[in-house]
């Protein structure tokens, strides 16, 4: 018989009995199969936001381009065919010094003269204006995308002295500008329009042809795509929605025909912008300070070279881009901690139930393999066997992974809500690496769990395949790294909230020694548990024996002390599980009432408009006439000079509230006040001795140091110049109240050790101009309420549009877990991924403890049935001991679940400490949860109990 042929024969045979102990095989491999789809799916979740995480962060523009603008004119003179190609060769140079050659989408210079046309404004009774408008030379592909949104009958500049306008709706119907000639003026030094329209043409401009005017609001209105990012990208870079574009030649043209004074007209010289837009999808989320760096290589290394040309002394560059990255840097730390909170102790439950699994049938594959040995197979080949049925069945788990990892990491990345699915589509990213990382953690994996079993299993006898083995106490409990585990993570927690309230501490430290906190104190939680659960059932056994109709109970419990190892695993899966879940109901709930009330305590309201006047009645009208709009009203703001006196430095931030209105518009919180709002604020309105100025509300804390009690007056200071010399006034308030916390006006706590004392003092709107010599001192806000179930960001975005020259901002743009927002699929994406995972892994394990336990323990249950123990009895005796373990776990897994949650929650408002958070959760979903959650588990573990327990003697003992 030939060499091939005998290992032919030797690898059937070897499938034949792989396959008739499937069903055990399949059982120490479910885990690894289920753990690999978990290690899969968190990865392709992980990954998919490497480069798309920053731009997802960045939802508005023009944050993505680096402007370098020369400290002058340049003059072009000769050079005006060679200028831009030697621009354009130092920006590819300094690119390819900070390696972003293959990652920007724009790379442009703009040449620019600033001027203006006269024109008649009609509904001004034809008056004669000047319109400040800047000729802008843009490269030739900017051009051809404007070309389709030209008014009918005009054209493209092709020719000297052409230009094409953009302008709005406006100025195509209110004034005289239209196709044709007109005279284009420059600004003359000294600045002065006027001045340029006495020099007239050519001394001081040209006789330019509009050869085709654009609606720059339609155009904006029809674009999309890349088309619209350009045009955008064009607008931003001048800071304008109107401009007169044309070639660069022809502004290259334009300069060249002054011919007034050389220092009034800068004959040939011209202004240069250049302009890098930057890919952000190529933006690495994962290595972002190596990112930031790159960034700041690339503008030292414009500046130096350009500085270094005959071009310009001097080199502006913005790029706002830097300070994207770095807030983003910020809040890419609070990724990993969700990450780090939620996935990896998935992870780790998924290894576990891995060797869970594979130590459930140990007994078992014992006494197959001692069968094998007395019926003369060699121990290489029982080796070889063995090792044949991992690789096979690590294949097999490896393509299960596969096929649940990337549905899964779908679904997850839909999140937008505990179990919602119904967010932005997220497209998954498939890397190779990460099949990589999944095969190679699968062969690894499957090594590491068996390759001890493959060894004693090849050398087992018949009397230790059958003979009970009592375990040796685990590594971690003979040398207590329980204990140390626990004491290591509440240190780091303790560590980081001394340092939080006593001095002030980076972020980057306390994301640092307390983001560990929680994954610490799970893990030595679980593992104490582990150790004195044994105590507790033998304690229970005792208790139970000597109850009558509770012997069953007893047995039960001393069974789970007697198998300890696997009963440990289970309670272990059991605990976190149900630690994870809690986890995952309370850390969402409270943190997105700690996110909207940090939002709505920064703004005051659900609107807020700076730069309104209190007098102007119409447009506060026109707000409370919109739809939605529930109430407004005005805050008086006034901020004076910090006052030394000595040593000491006072500043004093006071605002002006309207009694009877400011109550139905603020977002307030009961705990910001002793008393009510309405109480306190009454208080502002009582008779006033003569020397005091004006009633006041002071901060506790702020005014402690002054000795200051309820009711007594105090001095504010007021500095103020006379001439050259500055003089001191002050004003006398009285304290009427102490308040907590005050949305708008008190955002951090007092230094104690501090030379400089601040006060937020609140008073009323008619007091607030007797703190002040200066009434220009005193600026408005005034806040808007919105209606239930109005949104909030189309309202604001309504009054924005309405309020031109006034800055608008509303509490939905402060909110960092709102809709389809990065922190929000990341937090419910790892919530989600975590929830499914731990309810499916301890169904699993209830089931497999059940299943197992009644195929290895068939030989106990056929005596138990042969002494005339009845199937009830034998269920109550399975049903116990599973429910025993489940209990314990859950109530262990609900306290260090709650307690997880709130190390966690105050590790990631490191940075918030106005208002404080507190721990908000629904206690009706919580229960539903939990309760759902061990009905689960307990119907996972009366269906195998029944079954074993009504199983015929003779089946059981063939199972034997």
């Amino acid at each position: 018989m030939s060499f091939l042929t005998r290992i032919y024969e030797k690898i059937n045979l070897f499938l034949r009995v792989i396959f008739i102990n499937k069903r055990y095989t399949l059982v120490a491999f479910i885990g690894l199969g289920i753990s690999l789809s978990l290690i899969a799916e968190n990865l392709i979740f992980l990954y998919s936001f490497q480069y798309s995480a920053f731009n997802k962060y960045v939802t508005e523009n023009p944050n993505e381009h680096v402007t370098i603008s020369p400290g002058n004119m340049i003059d072009t003179y000769g050079i005006e065919e060679a200028i831009v190609p030697d621009l354009n060769s130092i920006i590819d140079e300094g690119l390819m010094a900070a390696n972003f050659e293959d990652r920007i989408s724009q790379k442009n210079w703009f040449i620019h003269r600033g001027g203006f046309i006269v024109y008649e404004d009609r509904s001004d009774e034809n008056k004669s204006k000047y319109l400040p408008q800047t000729l802008a030379g843009i490269p030739t592909n900017m051009i051809d995308i404007l070309e389709p949104f030209l008014l009918p009958g005009g054209r493209m500049p092709s020719n000297p002295r052409e230009m094409v306008a953009l302008v709005r709706p406006n100025r195509l119907t209110g004034t005289n500008i239209s196709r044709g000639s007109c005279n284009l003026f420059i600004i003359v030094n000294p600045f002065n329009l006027a001045q340029s329209v006495i020099y007239g043409v050519p001394d001081a401009g040209a006789r330019m042809n509009i050869t085709g005017l654009i609606d720059v609001y339609a155009m904006q209105a029809a674009m999309n795509g890349t088309n619209a990012e350009v045009i955008s990208h064009l607008l931003s870079v001048f800071d304008t929605d109107e401009l007169l574009v044309t070639t660069q030649a022809n502004v290259f043209d334009f300069v060249s025909v002054f011919t007034g004074p050389e220092s009034q007209v800068a004959r040939y010289r011209a202004s240069f912008i250049g302009t890098v837009v930057f890919n952000l999808q190529e933006i690495d989320a994962f290595h972002v300070e190596e990112e930031i760096s790159n960034l700041m290589t690339l503008t030292e290394f414009l500046r130096t070279t350009m500085e270094l040309t005959d071009y310009t002394d001097e080199v502006h560059i913005e790029l706002e881009l830097i300070y994207a990255l770095e807030d983003f840097a910020e809040e890419f730390e609070v990724f990993r901690l969700f990450v780090l909170l939620f996935m990896v102790p998935i992870i780790g439950m998924s290894l576990s139930l891995t060797a869970y699994s594979a130590n459930l049938v140990k007994k078992r594959r014992k006494r197959q393999m001692a069968f094998l040995r007395q019926r003369g197979s060699s121990r290489r080949e029982i080796i070889a066997l063995l090792v044949l049925e991992l690789i096979i069945f690590t294949i097999i788990a490896i393509i299960i992974g596969f096929l649940l990892a990337y549905p899964f990491a779908y679904l997850i990345m839909k999140s937008n809500g505990f179990l919602s699915f119904a967010g932005a589509t997220i497209t998954p990213q498939f890397y190779v690496f990460v099949m990589e990382i999944v095969i190679i953690a699968g062969f690894v994996g499957a090594l590491i769990v068996n390759l001890r079993n493959i060894w004693n299993l090849s050398e087992i006898q018949q009397e230790e395949a059958y003979t009970e083995r009592v375990d040796e106490p685990p590594f971690w409990e003979k040398y207590y790294l329980d204990l140390f585990f626990l004491v290591l993570g509440f240190t780091a927690w303790i560590i980081t909230s001394i340092q939080l309230k006593n001095a002030a501490v980076s972020t980057e430290f306390a994301y640092a020694v307390g983001a560990p906190a929680p994954i610490l104190v799970i893990l030595g939680a679980i593992m104490f548990l582990a150790r004195v659960f044994p105590l507790l059932t033998n304690w229970l056994s005792k208790i139970t024996w000597r109850v009558n109709k509770l012997e069953i109970v007893s047995l039960s419990c001393k069974g789970i002390s007697r198998r300890r190892t696997a009963t440990m695993r289970s309670l272990i899966l059991i605990t976190l599980t149900f630690t994870m879940t809690i986890a995952a109901i309370i850390i969402p709930d409270s943190y997105r009432a700690f996110d909207y009330e940090n939002a709505a305590y920064d703004l005051g309201s659900d609107i807020v408009i700076s730069g309104v006047s209190k007098w102007d009645t119409a447009y506060r009208e026109g707000i409370e006439a919109m739809e939605g709009v529930e109430g407004t009203t005005y805050v008086a703001r006034l901020g004076l000079d910090p006052v030394t006196r000595g040593s000491l430095t006072y500043t004093y931030n006071i605002m002006g509230v309207n009694i009877s209105e400011f109550p139905n518009v603020v977002r307030f919180e009961k705990e910001y006040l002793d008393v009510s709002l309405e109480e306190a604020l009454a208080l502002l309105e009582e008779p006033k001795s003569t020397n005091v100025t004006a009633n006041v509300l002071v901060q506790k804390q702020q005014i402690k140091p002054f000795g200051i009690e309820e009711g007594e007056p105090f001095n504010i200071y007021y500095t103020y110049q006379v001439g050259s010399q500055e003089k001191e006034k002050n004003f006398t308030v009285k304290a009427c109240d102490f308040y907590n916390y005050w949305p708008m006006i008190y955002k951090s706590t007092p230094d104690p050790t501090s030379s400089n004392y601040r006060l937020s003092i609140i008073t009323s709107l008619s007091d607030v101009y007797k703190l002040t010599l200066d009434s220009s001192d005193v600026y408005f806000q005034m806040l808007v309420k919105i209606k239930e179930n109005y949104n909030i960001a189309d309202i604001a975005t309504e009054i924005d549009e309405r309020s031109p020259g006034r800055r608008v901002e509303h509490v939905a743009e402060k909110i960092l877990i709102s809709q389809d927002s990065l922190r929000s699929t990341v937090l419910y994406g790892s919530i989600n991924a975590n929830f499914i995972a731990a309810v499916f892994i301890l169904i699993m394990s209830i089931i497999l403890m059940m299943a197992i336990h009644n195929i290895e323990r068939a030989n106990e249950v056929g005596i138990m049935r042969a002494v005339g123990v009845s199937p009830k009895q034998l269920f109550v005796f399975f049903f116990t001991e599973a429910f025993t373990v489940l209990l314990v776990g859950a109530i262990v897994g609900i306290t260090l679940g709650m307690l997880t949650s709130y190390i966690f929650m105050s590790i990631i408002a490191i940075d918030t400490t106005l208002p404080p958070w507190e721990m908000v959760f629904s206690a009706g979903k919580l229960l539903l949860t939990i309760l759902g959650m061990i009905v689960g588990a307990t119907i996972s573990a009366t269906i195998p109990g029944i079954l074993s327990a009504n199983k015929k003697e003779a089946k059981i003992m063939r199972e034997v």
